[in-house]
């Protein structure tokens, strides 16, 4: 939810229903089991344990896959970099849409490439300043 402040905030959250058109995309179990945990009556929701008893999290426990070499070298990769460029990475990453990562799945290790020559050249562009 949004607003312009707090009180309009809280009032959303406590009165209006989220937009579930925004899940449109997720399954069927998904969608059941956002619905129950985002229910308005604190004795509707599940707790964590029966949560995780759902259907949703019964069908993905199924269907856990180990990670790919091409995975594994990412998060290798991500985690050899320095706090400034990790924390950039994460901010460029945190602004792409579902959609957008979806599109640049098979290109990411070229956007990764690319954002990471970008903060080289703004790191010397930050130091030929200083």
């Amino acid at each position: 939810f949004e607003g312009r402040s707090i009180e309009e905030l809280q009032q959303k959250i406590l009165y209006a229903e989220p937009d579930w058109n925004c899940l449109s995309h997720v399954s069927t179990e998904a969608m059941t089991l956002c619905r129950w945990m985002l229910a308005k009556q604190e004795r509707q929701r599940p707790s964590a344990q029966n949560a995780l008893k759902s259907q949703w999290f019964q069908l993905a426990a199924k269907k856990v896959q180990p990670l790919g070499q091409r995975a594994v070298d990412g998060i290798k990769a991500f985690a050899e970099k320095d706090h400034f460029q990790k924390t950039a990475l994460t901010a460029v990453v945190a602004q792409l849409s579902t959609s957008s990562l979806r599109e640049i799945n098979f290109s990411l290790p070229v956007l990764h490439l690319s954002v990471f020559s970008l903060l080289c050249v703004r790191r010397r562009l930050q130091g030929i300043r200083r």
